[in-house]
């Protein structure tokens, strides 16, 4: 049933949400606590049930579900869509960091994904683990720790002008099959 849903993600020409997919199932299978917690989750919205072709689970239900969304965040925390090292030259003038530093110029500058999303600075000690808890409210993180989280997590597709045009079909597809997967 599986390869079914991996399947159709190829068909429809978003191969990188099958990559995360992919990646979300794993980690989630692989990991005792955070499987048993998603379908506690599942079954407390009355939609742990057999498989039916009938009646998907709608968008709107899954989205409320806040451990599914700690799944999802944490899948593309864990392992971002693009993981290349985004390229740019700093204009003309130069430009200065968030930190203050000035760039010259004409220098080459680039931003690992993957790095970033493994900062212990942003994500805690535990940061090259997958642990969807850290997404929840109450989990003794300050509001700025969990915005800076969250600005953190929107780079995996790019943000300001540069947003990936499909964005919202990939989280749309993401929130849609975890909660059809059947682990």
């Amino acid at each position: 049933m599986l390869c079914i849903y991996l399947s159709a993600f190829r068909m429809v020409g978003t191969d990188l949400v099958a990559t995360v997919l992919r990646v979300a199932v794993l980690h989630i299978a692989t990991n005792p606590s955070a499987l048993e917690t998603l379908l506690q989750e599942i079954k407390a919205y009355g939609l742990l049930k057999k498989v039916s072709t009938e009646e998907i689970v709608p968008y709107s239900v899954a989205k409320t579900m806040p451990y599914v969304q700690a799944c999802i965040k944490e899948t593309l925390r864990i392992h971002p869509p693009f993981c290349g090292l985004l390229e740019k030259v700093v204009p003309k003038g130069g430009d200065v960091l968030p930190n203050g530093q000035f760039v010259p110029e004409g220098t080459h500058i680039g931003f690992s994904f993957w790095g970033a999303m493994r900062d212990k600075t942003v994500f805690g000690e535990d940061a090259d683990l997958f642990r969807p808890e850290r997404w929840l409210e109450g989990n003794g993180k300050s509001q700025s720790e969990m915005s800076l989280m969250e600005k953190t997590l929107e780079c995996a597709f790019s943000p300001g002008r540069y947003t990936c045009l499909g964005k919202d079909v990939a989280i749309m597809l993401l929130n849609k099959s975890i909660v059809e997967v059947r682990f």
